[in-house]
């Protein structure tokens, strides 16, 4: 632009200077001219003061001819058109009437006339001025060669040559000046956004001394306080989806219809195994699955959703569900898949968990059932049996009877804490009533393996559910005395302060290192056949577990071989003082 405005003020001035120096050349000719005429004028006039026309004019005339110019002509005119002398002695006296030459004319009309014309006689171009004389008798006329117009302006040439050049220097020097004045905003401009590289960078541009780039630099300011707040919006909109992407518990993965990823997530590239978060390529750059791959290459053909469930290398267990989207529906889109992997760790387990309870729950169910049906086979099969033995049959119906029901209510606890119902209301509980009443339901077992019973515990009250606490207790309680060895002690302590702390130890036969960690599962038995000989249903650690679950507490267990066992149980109940 710069050079585009330069070139322009070069070409005025040049054209500018064209048309001046010819209206220098034409005035100043047409000022020699004029001059020129007027020093003729003056000459005649001096000659016609000079001259006695009563006199010898011819010869007054052949006279003056030193004085004159050597290329000057001086002619006498009679009034009525006769030459009556001339000064160029070397040419005869003109016979021809004189009346028709213009300047004649003009001189006989208004005393005094011009003009410039082809002489035949001198064989150049001539200026004439003629004068009517004082006395009004005689024409005056002086000539002289007139050389033109173009002969006074070559004589200027050099002149107006050297005015052109010193003028187009200045004139370059302040057209520099003045194009730099106006493309140098505009460049400083030019410059300020070349060097914006970040989204977030403000234009703030300077103003100058010209309104009409000031109203561009305040527009190019306004849009750009817009474009930046606009940028900084997607980029916020951008952050936030990032985050919302980034801390989702489902991956998520958007594939173009090349099969390039567009967008992961990183609990997806956790389960896919991918370290490098590089949009635009392949699937295959981020894992080698095969069954993703494979997957992702048969939604791709069929259209088809695909499902299937994989395991990452934290053990998690992940649906993954791959579909094909149609961009039809949308405007400037691409068809590509979305592959989503949702956790369902905890719902594989929690069915793999309810198929190992309703397997072990239909084994335990099995035996009494079996029993009951064997006995009530034998009762009614006609044979003939004492009172004695038909008293028997009936006892061990009763008793496989009561078994079934103690597990069938086992079951249904396990299934309401699980369940989180609590439609028992919380209310102060006694712990040393508590403890009473359980080691009075459980003096006859303990008699019965001459196990002792020791409490040691202050008056303590807490707020919760009678219920649960009651068989938190009394499953701690009743394993520790069915699993005790004979004269073994059980120990029930119990402390309040910022929490309720009970822990219960016995003198029993203990728990091995390797089942430790499971015998709070249901119907985990630690010896399956010494098991068999000890009633109960195998469920009643599981659901210690699951009262402790339900106040958010803590238990530890603590088991050596025939030494004993100690179970601490820290609940965050409140303590009533």
């Amino acid at each position: 632009m710069k050079n585009a405005v330069l070139r322009g003020f070069m070409l005025i001035t040049v054209i500018c200077l064209a048309i001046v120096s010819i209206l220098f050349c034409v005035i100043f000719a047409n000022f020699n001219l004029n001059q020129t005429e007027l020093h003729l004028m003056d000459t005649l006039h001096v000659i016609d003061y000079s001259l006695e026309y009563d006199g010898d004019i011819d010869a007054q005339t052949a006279e003056l001819d030193g004085i004159l110019d050597s290329s000057a002509r001086l002619t006498v005119i009679k009034r009525d058109g006769r030459v009556v002398a001339d000064s160029d002695a070397s040419n005869d006296i003109e016979e021809d009437n004189h009346l028709t030459r213009p300047e004649v004319e003009e001189a006989l009309e208004t005393g005094q006339g011009t003009n410039i014309r082809y002489s035949t006689t001198m064989r150049t171009e001539l200026i004439y001025a003629a004068s009517l004389s004082d006395n009004g008798e005689y024409i005056l006329r002086l000539s002289e060669p007139y050389k033109g117009r173009l002969y006074f302006a070559r004589a200027l040439i050099p002149a107006i040559s050297l005015s052109c050049v010193l003028i187009f220097a200045l004139s370059l020097l302040l057209s520099r000046r003045f194009a730099n004045s106006i493309t140098g905003p505009l460049t400083a401009i030019c410059e300020r956004l070349s060097k914006i590289k970040s989204y977030n960078a403000s234009l703030n541009l300077p103003h100058c001394k010209y309104d009409e780039i000031n109203s561009i630099t305040d527009a190019i300011n306004t849009l750009s306080k817009r474009i930046e707040k606009t940028i900084g919006d997607i980029h916020y909109e951008k952050k936030k989806t990032a985050y919302i992407l980034d801390n989702m518990q489902e991956g998520l993965i958007l594939l173009d219809n090349k099969g390039n990823v567009m967008t992961i997530n990183k609990t997806a590239m956790e389960v896919i195994g991918c370290k490098s978060r590089e949009y635009g390529k392949n699937i295959l750059y981020y894992t080698q699955n095969l069954q993703i791959t494979n997957a992702i290459d048969a939604a791709f053909e069929t259209g088809i959703e695909q499902s299937f469930d994989l395991t990452d290398a934290n053990g998690r267990i992940f649906s993954i569900n791959i579909n094909k989207v149609n961009s039809s529906a949308f405007e400037n889109a691409v068809d590509g898949a979305i592959v989503f992997m949702h956790d369902v760790t905890g719902d594989r387990e929690s069915e793999n968990m309810r198929q190992e309870f309703f397997s072990n729950a239909s084994h335990e169910l099995k035996t009494p059932i079996t029993s009951i049906q064997g006995y009530a086979e034998l009762l009614t099969s006609g044979i003939k049996y004492s009172e004695d033995q038909r008293e028997e049959f009936l006892q061990r119906i009763k008793t496989e009877a009561g078994n079934m029901t103690g597990l069938i209510n086992d079951i249904l606890t396990i299934s309401r804490l699980e369940n989180g119902k609590n439609a028992d209301s919380e209310s102060p509980v006694s712990i040393s009533l508590l403890i009473r009443d359980i080691f009075q339901s459980v003096t006859p077992m303990a008699k019965e393996k001459n196990v002792s019973l020791f409490t040691d515990c202050g008056n303590i009250c807490v707020k919760a559910d009678y219920k649960k606490m009651y068989q938190l207790f009394n499953n701690l309680i009743v394993n520790a005395v069915k699993y005790n060895k004979p004269n073994g002690s059980v120990t029930v302590s119990a402390t309040g302060g910022d929490v309720f702390t009970l822990k219960v130890s016995d003198t029993g036969i203990g728990i091995p290192p390797e089942s430790q960690s499971r015998v709070f599962e249901r119907f985990y038995r630690v010896d399956k056949g010494r098991s068999k000989k000890t009633a109960g249903t195998g469920l009643g650690l599981a659901i210690v577990k699951h009262v402790v679950n339900y106040y958010k507490g803590s238990i530890k267990l603590e088991s050596k071989l025939d030494v004993g066992t100690d179970i601490t149980v820290t609940l965050p109940v409140e303590i009533i003082k």
